[in-house]
């Protein structure tokens, strides 16, 4: 007589290898990505400051708030971008708490996104940036140690540096595009979850602001 309990253990053990594999794969996959994606924003980096100082001519950075648009009738000046090896960026992001600094691409795609955060919507001009980044461990993953009252800074193609604290931090579901876009707060940064099926999202004011209230 066949052991029908042994064949289904082995099944059991069968299913439990292969979901282990799987599992094992994605996370070689993910570090992967991950490694490639700080290979490619460290090669851009030194690239976007040095553009950066060009433009600024030698002179020290200017830090101011982002301006506040709710009484602007006139459309917003058009972004500051500069082209890197046939990609446009629009300057670097700092937290220093997280040890993080990045270039930030101009717009944003699933592929750009594997290079750098990527603008999703808004500016730093106008006070309403929204940053998209993957969850990789040299990237925006980190944002999950971040904490309130943390300093973010993002300087701009033209030298100027806005100063921002973190003032929250939520889980935002992947179709809440207006809540995340149709915000008061000055900037934004989001990425996946480590599950993939919600966003981890930071929301910043500038530092001004925060220290005058």
């Amino acid at each position: 007589m066949k052991n029908k309990g042994g064949r289904s253990g082995d099944l059991l053990v069968i299913l439990g290898l292969t979901m282990m594999c799987s599992a094992s794969a994605l996370f070689l996959n993910n570090s992967f990505d991950s490694r490639s994606a700080q290979k490619l924003a460290g090669e851009k980096l030194p690239a976007v400051k040095q553009l950066i100082g060009e433009r600024c001519q030698g002179s020290t950075a200017e830090e101011v708030p982002p301006e506040d648009n709710t009484t602007n009738d006139t459309l917003p000046e058009t972004v500051p971008v500069a082209m890197i090896d046939g990609y446009s960026y629009n300057g670097c992001l700092a937290i220093p708490s997280l040890d993080l600094e990045l270039p930030v691409m101009d717009s944003w795609s699933m592929e750009l996104l594997n290079i750098a955060p990527c603008r999703y919507s808004g500016s730093a001009k106008t006070g309403d940036m929204v940053i998209a980044g993957h969850n990789f461990a040299s990237s925006f993953g980190k944002l999950k140690d971040i904490s309130r009252e943390d300093d973010v800074y993002f300087t701009d193609m033209d030298g100027v540096t806005y100063h921002y604290k973190v003032r929250d931090i939520e889980i935002v579901e992947p179709d809440a595009v207006d809540y995340m876009v149709n915000s008061d707060w000055d900037l934004s940064l989001y990425t996946c979850t480590y599950s993939g099926n919600q966003r981890l999202t930071v929301r910043c004011s500038n530092a001004e602001e925060v220290e005058s209230e």
